[in-house]
């Protein structure tokens, strides 16, 4: 046995709460409860086929080599544009960190902020693969009741109150997972507000912006961010395809510098 030699955050006798996340059925056309997986028979398979190609085509074995940790500068324009357009958010390419999936961007935000015992809130209930990424780093959770529009902003600020260490706030305002509650633009607005005035960050987790079917989406949280206290994830996962593992973040300034050296440590 080598449980002696693992580090604490391993914790062997406890399996982790994303093994059963994806089972593994046979039939592709089982419908999957247990995550948000796409419907594969939307995947571009042959556009996507095609792009990989022209990529080849056009960057020949120079696309294979070791690249900026930030990556790609032509999509992280592109998606300068996009948040700009889809989330009200004025931001650089310089500011995108380009991740491995929307998962890798909340594990590398909890390694830059959190030591052991630091305190963080969560909504209740709140994205179970954030709580995973999280307990790596063994923090002292709040958890914060949600409302028909959002997080409730009366026992957040309480919640401040009672504990004015509070390093960080983890939200999905987006069709929230799991309850798909969206929250409204007077509590993002507020909520910066809070962030502002106790002093913590917040990380806004909207893999799902795209999925509405009706209107645009909401300005971001970070679209309110008036000293460089959100950070905006977002991923291609539930919008084009999961195993492309292509996330992405926005943050500024002395934030994004530590995330991106986070990052240079994690996979360069």
């Amino acid at each position: 046995m080598m449980n002696d030699l693992f580090a604490q955050r391993v914790n062997p006798d406890v399996s982790s709460a994303l093994a059963g996340l994806f089972p593994q059925d046979p039939n592709p056309t089982a419908v999957t409860f247990a995550a948000g997986s796409p419907n594969e028979q939307l995947f571009p398979v042959k556009e996507v086929q095609a792009a990989f190609n022209t990529a080849i085509d056009t960057q020949g074995a120079h696309l294979f080599q070791y690249q900026s940790a930030q990556g790609n500068s032509a999509l992280r324009e592109k998606l300068v544009t996009r948040i700009a357009k889809w989330g009200n958010v004025t931001t650089t390419a310089d500011n995108i960190l380009l991740t491995v999936g929307g998962q890798q961007g909340v594990e590398l935000v909890a390694k830059t902020l959190l030591n052991p015992g630091d305190d963080i809130i969560v909504e209740v209930p709140t994205y179970i693969g954030a709580l995973a990424a999280f307990d790596l780093y063994q923090p002292h959770y709040h958890a914060v009741p949600l409302q028909a529009d959002g997080l409730d902003l009366d026992v957040l600020e309480t919640t401040l109150q009672q504990h004015p260490n509070v390093k960080l706030l983890y939200t999905v305002p987006d069709y929230h997972n799991p309850t798909g509650i969206t929250m409204s633009v007077a509590k993002r607005q507020q909520l910066v507000a809070l962030a502002n005035r106790y002093h913590f960050i917040i990380l806004e987790d909207t893999p799902y912006r795209d999925l509405g079917y009706e209107g645009a989406p909401l300005p971001a949280i970070k679209s309110f961010d008036t000293e460089g206290r959100v950070i905006f994830l977002s991923s291609f996962s539930k919008i084009l395809m999961p195993a492309l593992r292509t996330g992405w973040l926005i943050a500024d300034g002395e934030l994004r510098d530590a995330i991106l050296k986070m990052r240079l440590a994690s996979d360069l």
